[in-house]
């Protein structure tokens, strides 16, 4: 289910599953972005977590005032309650994937 799509590339987000468990949601999703292309995320609920994987191209991760970058085979975890960035600096299409825990409402 393609969550979010900018209007002018083949950039997306797709959520491909979504489970509740003890309290939590966690969601496994796809992203991609064209080179330039960024998105901006509202914080997620208090204690939520997100783990990324970059499958190809690099990514730009603005979190907290802190720019970090990923290349390809590289991961991150953070917490996701607070207002976050994606970035694709590089001249090539990013593939990422993004694993959720977010503290179910």
């Amino acid at each position: 289910l393609r969550i979010w799509q900018d209007a002018d590339s083949d950039s997306h987000g797709t959520l491909l599953e979504s489970v509740r468990c003890a309290g939590h949601r966690v969601e496994l999703w796809h992203w991609q972005l064209a080179p330039g292309v960024s998105y901006s995320a509202e914080p997620a609920p208090l204690g939520s977590q997100e783990m990324l994987y970059i499958i190809s191209g690099e990514l730009v991760l603005t979190l907290d005032g802190l720019v970090r970058p990923l290349v390809t085979g590289t991961s991150i975890a953070f917490a996701s309650d607070q207002p976050y960035r994606f970035y694709n600096p590089g001249p090539f299409m990013l593939r990422f994937s993004k694993s959720v825990m977010l503290v179910a409402g």
